[in-house]
């Protein structure tokens, strides 16, 4: 009996791995649209991240459409930066994870809002674009913000994005989390 088990969880193993791989290459960052000015302000998701989450007002270019300078403080590093240029606005469910659990079935018109979603507190976040870039798209199992204070806030964040936006977990995903909530709940 416990070699038929390891048989099926082999075998489950391999079907995910070919699953993951065939969705690998339908994955397209493309499909997910750009940055778009939601309100029809002159101001695109990225700039309007950047104005909520400055810590000081902003200076913006002459039309008021483009940040120049402000003060953010970086969750991911525990760092201060005052120009734009250095900050990516992170996912904090990387698209990529996102198509990869359950994404792959949303419309243009979801991946649009996913990529552009201003609603869902912290689903978007200014962060050093060296962190964003080192995090690319893996899940907290992988990759966890090297400022240790923001841990446990982060497997909120990405625990509610993930509810939102009805996107899946993968075994690992779930021990790693389980435990991370376990350990942040004895902190407390």
């Amino acid at each position: 009996m416990n070699k038929l088990i390891t048989m099926i969880l082999s075998l489950v193993v391999i079907v995910s791995a070919q699953t993951q791989m065939n969705d690998d290459y339908a994955y397209k960052r493309s499909d997910w649209g750009r940055w778009i000015d939601v309100d029809k302000n002159c101001r695109d998701t990225r700039q309007e991240v950047l104005i909520d989450e400055s810590l000081i007002p902003v200076t913006m270019d002459d039309r008021g459409c483009k940040v120049l300078s402000g003060l953010w403080f970086c969750l991911f590093t525990g760092r201060h930066f005052t120009n734009p240029r250095d900050l990516d606005i992170d996912h904090v469910v990387p698209i990529k994870e996102a198509y990869m659990n359950g994404g792959d079935e949303f419309t243009k018109e979801q991946r649009v809002n996913y990529y552009n979603d201003l609603k869902n507190k912290n689903h978007l976040m200014a962060v050093y674009k060296g962190a964003n870039r080192s995090k690319g798209a893996r899940s907290p199992e992988q990759w966890m913000p090297k400022f240790e204070p923001f841990h446990c806030t982060y497997i909120k964040y990405w625990l509610a994005a993930k509810m939102h936006h009805k996107i899946f977990m993968d075994n690992d995903e779930k021990y790693f989390i389980t435990n991370m909530i376990n350990k942040c709940k004895s902190q407390n």
